[in-house]
């Protein structure tokens, strides 16, 4: 029922200009909201798999223009990240989702995900996992932590190409911009 509304939903919310944002990314089951403290998701995979991922993936075959990911520890997806930081969590949505569109973080400032960075800055780790753009409330130290790793290379500056490309491409197709 919820794969067939979204389908409705997104199909008609596109055709009047309006984009559609599924999340939050890999699904919240029946887990309390995600801000503080960092909230864990114990389910198999394959409850993902077979329930959780099953409404995204109408809204991609859809069309929708963004995922938002979730900020909850999904530990048996990848037990050392939460969704939004999570490589594999992201791979899982571009690869196996054929998610083409923009990924979003939910906010990185909601609560200390420091712990789930893999050892690095959490605006850093966010582009290395592979959201295209990155909610937050402490914009300057974002985008100085963001310069300062394409600089040193952390981030390859193809990786920030890439998702200026999909945001770009999503102006376009969504005719902000010509």
């Amino acid at each position: 029922e919820t794969s067939q509304y979204v389908k409705q939903t997104t199909q008609i919310s596109q055709s009047k200009g309006v984009s559609v944002a599924l999340k939050h990314f890999p699904g919240y089951g029946t887990i309390p909201d995600s801000y503080l403290p960092v909230v864990t998701d114990d389910r198999e995979a394959s409850t993902f798999e077979s329930r959780d991922f099953l409404p995204f993936k109408s809204g991609i075959d859809n069309g929708a223009h963004f995922v938002m990911m979730s900020n909850v520890l999904n530990t048996k997806l990848d037990p050392n990240c939460i969704a939004s930081l999570s490589d594999y969590t992201h791979t899982i949505l571009r690869n196996e989702l054929k998610f083409t569109g923009l990924i979003i973080t939910d906010n990185l400032n909601n609560a200390d995900y420091s712990e789930y960075a893999n050892g690095k800055d959490v605006y850093v780790q966010a582009v290395l996992a592979g959201n295209d753009m990155i909610m937050v409330d402490d914009i300057d130290s974002a985008y100085n932590a963001i310069l300062n790793a394409v600089n040193d290379g952390t981030i390859k500056k193809e990786t920030v190409q890439k998702a200026c490309m999909r945001v770009l491409a999503y102006k376009y197709t969504a005719k902000i911009m010509k």
